[in-house]
């Protein structure tokens, strides 16, 4: 064992260290195959500068050293450029590319040197970061395992599903269809915070025979912990699995893949679809029919824009020369497009069944224009990666009169051509970012409802939506709850406080 400890083996965990502890941090928002090519690559890319360095040093530990060193300055240039970009020191700015290369570059030639003038006694340190570099190791791996686990030991969540309809022999189930634009908002916040009307839209959708809750909040102000609840008909903070568990994360995911809707509609004899969202938290992968893009490596290049980030390479994208920014945001583009050109695919899909469609527009990143062309999220940010109120508020509202026009296109195609009365639901899972109060809660909530409107009023939340929807046309018993929203701090999300809201029409 100590033989092996003195081989210089330690470069190759310096090369996918970086790589798996970004995983491990958004471990919830990816899937493990986006680590496969990075990986990869920095594997092939460390081994290669070993070889190089063995021939130019005459020594393996010296090549192994020297290859880490690099490794750490390549993986920790990113950070450091975050941490000191607003610093400045006796009037000089530090965060400046120019700056930090300039010192990276000094870095670069004293490791050069003394890796070339100790590489007698090199291969004493071997054993020490040896041990160093698989320590490293257990944070990632630890909390990758802890969290799968977590997802495998969660027992299936079991409800009492409602009594199907006594129908005739001929006649059909409704087809339902639960359609979310992440972050679309009240037409008063609209109004009144950007100075945008989009009546246009809401009389478009009266037209089509939509009721329209002009008065609406979100329970929550986060999309897991929203659609969680909504999925479910109750607040979080009364459903025993939700209680139970001791990792939030992990049960509000179960709670959205199998949620007490879902289990209802499949009880009904419905065949269930969704859709890709780019999230995994979000995504319904074991439903009868899962839609997205083509793509080698599913979600891939959103982790490698972060990954690139944190990286030397933060440099080249920065000047324009890496565009993997422009890549991520074109899979943002893909999922939208693949929704809302397969309304008129649905007829074929045969019924009864329950869609479940979670389209991430009008929500960041900005990539779509007012007319749908193509922008790119980075033109929206200030130097600090921030957007400002400007420019979010231009991003946002260019998103929203996109998917405004879109989505009623959309609806009006697939009404066209359903053979019978679809239920449709159209709703924000929270309003827009950079507010707070009850303008981070107001959300669009629209209802296709014919003749089912009775119980449907203007501040219904979307924890009442299935139980009106179940009580209307499945014989259902659900009494509606009081419409409450709850806020939390990011990072905390799961301690919540009371947000009084109202509405003013």
């Amino acid at each position: 064992m100590s033989k092996i400890f003195y081989k210089p083996f330690y470069f190759l965990i310096f090369a996918i260290y970086p790589i798996l502890a970004l995983f491990a941090n958004n471990i919830d928002q990816v899937d493990a195959i986006v680590i496969f090519r990075p990986v990869i690559i920095s594997l092939l890319t460390s081994i290669i500068l070993w070889i190089a360095f063995r021939l130019i040093f005459g020594n393996w530990h010296s090549a192994s050293l020297f290859t880490a060193f690099l490794l750490v300055l390549f993986f920790l240039y990113g950070h450091m450029y975050d941490y000191i970009k607003n610093k400045d020191l006796f009037g000089f700015i530090l965060g400046r590319h120019r700056i930090l290369m300039l010192i990276w570059g000094g870095l670069i030639v004293g490791g050069f040197f003394f890796a070339f003038s100790r590489k007698r006694s090199i291969q004493n340190y071997a054993p020490t970061l040896n041990i160093i570099a698989l320590s490293l190791l257990i944070f990632p791996v630890l909390t990758a395992l802890s969290y799968w686990i977590s997802i495998r030991s969660i027992p299936s969540i079991e409800f009492q599903s409602v009594t199907k309809l006594n129908t005739q022999e001929n006649q059909s189930l409704p087809d339902v269809y639960y359609i979310i634009l992440d972050s679309y908002t009240r037409s008063d916040v609209f109004r009144n915070v950007y100075g945008y009307d989009n009546s246009d839209f809401l009389n478009e959708l009266n037209e089509l025979g939509f009721y329209v809750a002009e008065c609406s909040t979100s329970n929550y102000m986060w999309t897991r912990l929203s659609m969680s609840s909504s999925l479910n008909m109750e607040y979080l903070q009364e459903l025993p699995s939700y209680l139970s568990a001791t990792d939030k994360d992990v049960i509000t995911e179960e709670l959205i893949h199998h949620s007490f809707v879902r289990q209802n509609f499949e009880s009904l004899g419905y065949k269930t679809v969704a859709f890709a969202t780019g999230f995994p938290f979000n995504e319904i992968t074991d439903v009868d029919l899962f839609l997205e893009p083509p793509a080698t490596f599913k979600s891939t290049r959103g982790f490698e824009a972060l990954l690139v980030k944190t990286t030397l390479l933060r440099v080249l994208q920065d000047f324009g020369y890496i565009k993997i920014n422009q890549t991520a945001s074109a899979e943002y583009r893909d999922r939208t497009l693949l929704a809302l050109r397969e309304f008129e695919n649905f007829k074929e899909m045969g019924g009864p069944k329950f869609v479940y469609m979670h389209i991430i527009t009008p929500h960041p990143p900005f990539v779509f224009g007012a007319n749908g062309e193509t922008v790119y999220p980075k033109d929206f940010l200030s130097t600090e990666g921030q957007y400002t109120d400007e420019s979010y508020s231009t991003g946002y509202i260019d998103q929203v009169e996109f998917i405004s026009i879109e989505i009623i296109d959309s609806i009006r195609t697939l009404l066209n051509e359903s053979d019978s009365l679809p239920i449709i639901i159209l709703q924000g899972d929270h309003g827009p970012w950079k507010q707070d109060g009850e303008n981070r809660f107001s959300i669009l909530n629209a209802y296709y409802m014919p003749g089912h409107e009775d119980e449907l009023y203007q501040s219904i939340s979307p924890v009442n939506s299935f139980r009106v929807v179940f009580n209307e046309y499945f014989n259902g018993n659900y009494p509606l709850l009081d419409d409450i929203s709850f806020e939390s701090d990011y990072g905390d999300e799961y301690n919540f406080r009371l947000q009084p809201t109202s509405c003013e029409k």
